[in-house]
């Protein structure tokens, strides 16, 4: 695992890569340091430099559709991959409940499970699930809280409203 940070207008924001690519965003306020590798493989540099250019660019209200990172989807159940690359296609400024994410992967009844999955996401930003709402249009739960979730879709909107000049 190789290690990285990223300062933004929002923070610093912890990354962690493997040879395969990126498995972990983390948001500040960070405790402790981060290990950084002195050799750091090619194609776990351009994960976690990718990474660090997306997230500049998001956090700044820019768009970040040109950031093609390499994600690392080992680790990833096959639920939770099928779940993670269908919410990357959830556009800036756009989003569903957990029951309609739920529904539009053939799983109707699994709004619950969806949502567990959400919470264990470990690259959130890059895997939009603060996007996801509850079907109320209430803001529902984000591993980060209500706060991170709110300024990641004002973020969202900002994006969507200059894609759409």
């Amino acid at each position: 695992m190789f290690f990285d940070t990223v300062q933004t207008s929002l923070g610093k924001f912890y990354l962690a890569a493997t040879k395969r690519g990126l498995v972990r965003i983390s948001f500040p306020p960070n405790r402790g340091a981060v290990r950084q590798a002195t050799e750091v493989p090619s194609a776990a540099r351009r994960a976690l430099n990718s990474c660090k250019r997306f997230l500049r660019s998001y956090m700044s209200g820019r768009s970040a559709f040109e950031t093609n990172v390499p994600v690392d989807w080992s680790a990833f159940s096959r639920f939770d991959r099928l779940i993670f690359k269908r919410l990357q296609h959830v556009p800036h400024g756009s989003i569903v409940s957990y029951g309609e994410l739920a529904a539009r992967l053939g799983f109707p009844r699994a709004a619950r499970a969806l949502g567990n999955a959400l919470a264990r996401n470990p690259i959130p930003v890059l895997i939009p699930c603060h996007r996801v709402i509850r079907s109320n249009r209430s803001l529902g739960g984000f591993q980060r809280g209500a706060r991170w979730k709110r300024i990641l879709l004002r973020i969202d909107r900002k994006i969507a409203s200059t894609q759409h000049r």
